[in-house]
């Protein structure tokens, strides 16, 4: 193609309004013209999407996704000195449940004396009857039964049976809640051991129900443990 035709060409397109452009000495006609046009519309686009996406990226890098919780959580405090004095469980409250909890220890314990004995008294060479051997284990099974029980309602709520009935708790004197662990070492073992020492056991039994009617209301056996037992 000579010059004058390329030349009447271009004439002929820019006439048109068509902006041909020259590279290479070559003319770029409108659909090239038009392609490389919008080549550069989407590469524009695409930098722009990049530098959104980027800063959307350093802005979720500044949030650390493994940062503590910053909700604030109310503290659920102990009880008062105030609020415990006013729920102290009254002296007949204690009796009555410590004297629930002592006859259900009582009939397990009177089965199986009383099934050992018949099998003392009535076969003492004829071997064990099986009215004795069924009293006898059901006198353990109570027994177990009641150990078992106290254990979980102490660990569940610091509740025997007999509190359990009558609505009360134990807990420690600062108004925190009581393990099951201190109840046992604390509160049950020490008035447990020393009650069985000769003389002396009396002595430390009989101090033990006196203290409650102290002005406080606490036995000996709070004060070994550091407990107050108030209404549930």
């Amino acid at each position: 193609m000579g010059l004058p035709v390329r030349f009447a060409q271009m004439l002929r397109h820019l006439a048109q309004g068509e902006g041909p452009r020259r590279l290479n000495a070559t003319v770029v006609y409108p659909k090239a013209y038009a392609r490389v046009k919008n080549h550069s519309y989407t590469h524009a686009s695409t930098r722009r999407r990049g530098r959104v996406q980027g800063l959307k990226g350093q802005e979720s890098m500044d949030v650390n996704p493994y940062a503590a919780p910053t909700a604030v959580v109310e503290d659920v405090g102990a009880l008062s000195a105030q609020d415990i004095e006013s729920r102290k469980a009254s002296r007949g409250q204690r009796l009555g449940a410590a004297l629930l909890d002592g006859v259900m220890f009582a009939v397990g314990i009177i089965i199986s004396v009383m099934s050992s004995l018949g099998f003392t008294r009535s076969n003492a060479g004829a071997g064990l009857s099986g009215a004795n051997v069924l009293f006898l284990i059901i006198g353990i099974v109570v027994l177990i039964g009641i150990v078992v029980a106290n254990c979980i309602l102490l660990h569940r709520n610091a509740q025997t049976i007999g509190k359990l009935i009558v609505g009360i708790k134990v807990i420690r004197s600062d108004g925190s809640r009581i393990g099951l662990g201190r109840i046992i070492l604390l509160r049950i073992l020490p008035i447990s051991l020393l009650s069985g020492i000769p003389m002396l056991g009396g002595l430390v039994r009989l101090a033990d129900s006196l203290m409650i009617f102290g002005a406080e209301r606490r036995c000996l056996h709070d004060v070994f443990a550091d407990t107050v037992v108030i209404n549930a």
